[in-house]
């Protein structure tokens, strides 16, 4: 989205609550909202990132080209950036709180603006807060961050930052990059997909990958909830973390994580979904 997009989008933020983010979670239950722990890094840098943006700081070199001179102890913390877009007659205080709303998975910084202004100009100007967050205070399961509370207005939504269950949980347990929510993976590229689900068996993967399901190539098992042997193992529960290769548009190379044996998947016919 251009700038003149978003100064278009500011003009309705400042119509209803001065950019959308004086009163983030205000409309949540009290006990829906959490307050998640975090140390600010930097607050109210301005000229770094697109107004209306969030996502995930994964290296030092990134985090001193926002923060000079930041510590971050990587393996316990993580390191969010959320870039507000705010008018230069209308600046915003303080950050207030970082919040989890539970119903919609949904994190975001809390940050009011100064005083209570009528009007305010459509210049939407960055304005970025980097926080750090420790990994065990992160939200259980799912969630995605956000610059606010409220729905972005306008179909303002490609800032939206998305995290698939456990893809922050542990940096030490290898050395591929995680598979984003999505399911993203372009031809070429390995990710690691946390918690697959082996309720119904590993004969096909049943995330999403690449915007499909993909079943076990060769699959002379015909067993129902069917898991190799060799990947057994290392399921727990009823969940397991695979190392996916999208080695052609239409072959993954999987292997369980922690074993050798590399099975091939094709594309799935159809989507299922497991129950």
């Amino acid at each position: 989205m251009s700038f003149k997009s978003i100064a278009l989008v500011v003009m309705f933020l400042i119509s209803s609550v001065a950019c959308g983010n004086g009163d983030a979670g205000s409309t949540e239950p009290e006990d829906e909202v959490i307050q998640v722990a975090h140390r600010v890094l930097v607050d109210g840098l301005a000229g770094a990132g697109q107004p209306w943006t969030t996502g995930l700081v994964e290296s030092e070199s990134s985090l001193h080209e926002l923060v000079p001179g930041a510590v971050v102890d990587w393996e316990v913390e993580v390191v969010f950036r959320f870039t507000l877009a705010e008018s230069s007659t209308c600046p915003f205080d303080e950050l207030q709180d970082l919040e989890y709303s539970e119903p919609d998975l949904r994190l975001y910084p809390v940050v009011p603006l100064v005083g209570k202004p009528e009007i305010c100009t459509d210049d939407a100007m960055p304005h970025t807060i980097v926080v750090a967050v420790a990994r065990d205070d992160l939200p259980d399961g799912e969630f995605s961050i956000w610059v606010d509370g409220e729905d972005p207005p306008g179909e303002v939504n490609e800032g939206v930052t998305r995290f698939a269950a456990g893809e922050l949980d542990d940096p030490g347990s290898s050395d591929i990059a995680p598979l984003n929510a999505a399911g993203d993976l372009p031809v070429g590229e390995t990710r690691i997909a946390h918690d697959v689900t082996t309720h119904c068996g590993l004969d096909r993967i049943y995330r999403e990958i690449g915007g499909r399901e993909w079943a076990l190539a060769d699959n002379g098992s015909n067993q129902l909830d069917y898991i190799p042997p060799e990947w057994q193992s290392v399921v727990e529960g009823e969940q397991i973390d695979l190392v996916v290769e999208r080695a052609e548009e239409d072959v993954l190379l999987v292997t369980a994580a922690g074993t050798d044996l590399q099975l091939g998947y094709e594309p799935a016919e159809e989507f299922l979904g497991c129950d």
